[in-house]
């Protein structure tokens, strides 16, 4: 996830959001919700709006899932 683009982050929170995504879609012992948890806090803040948008769309996450306390929001 280090050495991907933001587009490519984006499309990754699009296909967890839409509940598309084979499970552990980045590596083996990381689930998806992990990886909308790390990319919630990512540097780009279109990227990290993708996260919250995953997590409303997705219905097995939620605000746990975020990896940013919702009262920084």
């Amino acid at each position: 996830m280090e050495n991907a683009s933001p587009d490519l982050l984006k499309l990754a929170l699009v296909v967890v959001g839409l509940d598309r995504a084979p499970q552990n879609m980045v590596h083996p012992r990381h689930d998806n919700s992990q990886l909308v948890r790390a990319l919630g806090v990512h540097h780009d803040n279109v990227v990290s709006q993708y996260s919250i948008w995953a997590i409303t769309e997705n219905q097995s996450l939620g605000l746990k899932d975020l990896g940013v306390d919702i009262r920084n929001i």
